[in-house]
């Protein structure tokens, strides 16, 4: 089966391109073998990122058009057995009826642990703006009950980025460490390397935030030299 390349996956490896020439620009490192070793991994390391990017971008989609098919149906089957026994008597027609208005009114508040991955991963979404401790909640409900899953990947990065986002780079580093122990990473060599390399970098970002004061910075709010720099000593320390 096809993989469609999303708009935003072209904008998003657009956008990083365009931050590792000026990158290398702005650095002018000396063209040593390090340098074109370094330069091929940040390449590397772009190309995967944009990839997983957009098959959880397509991954999304599909679940919810899934989801989407899947309330419609059930709607429709519920809507003709109601039909069906009103058609038979009264009594049986409220019978009908009052499980559908029991599932109508659950309360928003349900336990997250009742909740599918695929509904874990729409709160999750949909959160992430507004109450993001609420998205933090539905993606770490989401990793404890199905570890296993493909998606798991896509999941941790999505949750990684809210971490960070929020300057708490402690839990991102943790979930970077949980995340190394899962065999479906564990056993693709270059995605459990990227993770590793990710965490590296993020390490480096975190110690030179403490050391300036900021250790709850924001990562949208990091000044973009100590991120090259970052990056560059996590390269060193390979």
């Amino acid at each position: 089966m096809q993989t469609r390349i999303r708009f935003s996956s072209l904008v998003l490896a657009v956008l990083m391109s365009v931050g590792v020439v000026a990158g290398m620009i702005a650095l002018r490192p000396p063209l040593t073998q390090t340098y074109y070793i370094q330069l091929v991994s940040l390449i590397a390391g772009a190309g995967l990122v944009v990839t997983l990017y957009n098959a959880f971008a397509s991954a999304r989609a599909r679940h919810q058009a899934e989801n989407a098919a899947a309330q419609e149906a059930c709607a429709d089957t519920q809507m003709s057995a109601a039909d069906s026994a009103s058609a038979h008597t009264p009594a049986v027609r409220g019978a009908v009826q009052e499980p559908v208005s029991s599932a109508a009114a659950e309360p928003p508040g349900s336990a997250l642990s009742e909740k599918s991955l695929d509904v874990l991963l729409d709160i999750a979404y949909e959160a992430s703006e507004h109450a993001p401790l609420r998205a933090v909640a539905a993606y770490r409900e989401a990793l404890q009950r199905y570890p296993d899953d493909s998606y798991m990947p896509y999941l941790i990065i999505e949750l990684s980025t809210l971490y960070k986002r929020l300057g708490n780079y402690d839990a991102a580093l943790a979930l970077f460490d949980e995340a190394l122990a899962l065999p479906i990473i564990t056993k693709n060599t270059a995605m459990a390397q990227e993770f590793e390399r990710s965490r590296r970098s993020l390490a480096v970002v975190s110690h030179m935030l403490t050391a300036r004061g900021t250790p709850t910075l924001p990562f949208g709010d990091v000044p973009k030299d100590l991120l090259a720099e970052a990056d560059r000593r996590a390269e060193l320390s390979t």
